[in-house]
């Protein structure tokens, strides 16, 4: 019986798993990142590992005077790309159900061409661990225009979490796809919305507000489903400073949910710049995101930790 799960979710989103590996063998760390209809990158080992911890930045355990700017340049840099994980900025300082740093960035030693295959049996049982109330959460939304709240769900599991993932989250289509192995902490899942991406001097970001379950698809033609997603849409491209070209709103239809998304493409090559404006995601936290952010705060008292953070690959 491994120790616990934990998982993370806002309703009628995305699912994030988080999986304690304390106590187990020692092997090789796995990493695989694959974002839809792209090659996916599969790694194997740690070659460095990075944190970010109060501010500071340390390289395999030792402190560094290195500056946020200075790291990203230096990641740029490097043949390998570098697995990145980012807690979520609205509640890093409420207490912890694990340790874990700001930022981890985990350079691979090797490429392999898929990850090691798993075929025992994955069980599971779950109890709800709600942090608020349904009073808290009127009180929550009559304090902004929209708060996102989250709820977390803790697991006791057998069997090795590749197998959970291959058999829930590689067949999820329109979705990056990701497992990440780490010292303390194994990340698993899948998720639809894309907060950054950066090719050459082109800077993208998918909105993703407005849902309907696939038996209900109807909900999404209702007037709050479509100002919901304006709402956001608006709110972050308000803080954007620089001109961008943005895409007429689409459904992403999934396997269980479909959504209304956005594009908004800069052309750019600073991609710290854009970055205050889009993160942590108005989607996760709601609108205005400087008041939702308090009432999350003040209403779920425990840190979301990965979720509603973000993941992904940077070289």
């Amino acid at each position: 019986m491994r120790p616990f799960t934990h998982i993370l979710c806002e309703r009628a989103f995305f699912v994030f798993f988080l999986i304690s590996r304390k106590g187990e063998e020692q092997m090789e760390k796995q990493f695989l990142y694959a974002p839809s209809g792209q090659t996916p990158f599969i790694g194997e080992g740690i070659d460095e590992r990075w944190t970010k911890e109060d501010g500071k930045w340390f390289i395999n355990n030792e402190r560094t005077t290195l500056t946020d700017r200075k790291m990203y340049e230096r990641m740029k840099q490097s043949d390998m790309p570098y697995v990145v994980l980012i807690t979520d900025p609205v509640t890093r300082h409420l207490p912890k159900a694990y340790p874990f740093p700001e930022v981890v960035c985990i350079r691979p030693k090797r490429r392999i061409p898929h990850l090691r295959k798993e075929k025992a049996e994955f069980s599971e049982s779950f109890v709800r661990q709600l942090s608020w109330t349904k009073e808290d959460f009127h009180a929550a939304q009559r304090a902004a225009e929209q708060v996102v709240l989250s709820e977390r769900l803790i697991y006791r599991y057998e069997g090795d979490p590749i197998a959970k993932f291959q058999a829930t989250c590689m067949n999820e289509q329109h979705t990056t796809r990701f497992f990440i192995e780490d010292e303390e902490v194994t990340t698993f899942g899948a998720t639809p919305e894309v907060i950054a991406e950066k090719t050459k001097d082109c800077f993208e970001t998918t909105i993703l507000a407005g849902t309907a379950p696939v038996e209900r698809l109807e909900k999404l033609q209702t007037t709050k489903e479509k100002e919901e997603h304006e709402m956001l849409v608006q709110a972050i491209t308000q803080r954007l400073s620089i001109p961008f070209e943005q895409s007429s709103r689409f459904i992403l239809p999934l396997r269980y949910v479909h959504h209304y998304a956005t594009t908004l493409r800069l052309q750019t090559d600073d991609l710290l710049r854009c970055w205050s404006a889009i993160f942590p995601a108005d989607t996760l936290v709601g609108t205005p995101r400087e008041r939702a952010s308090r009432m999350i705060q003040q209403t779920e008292r425990v840190s979301r930790q990965l979720f509603g953070g973000a993941i992904g690959i940077m070289s």
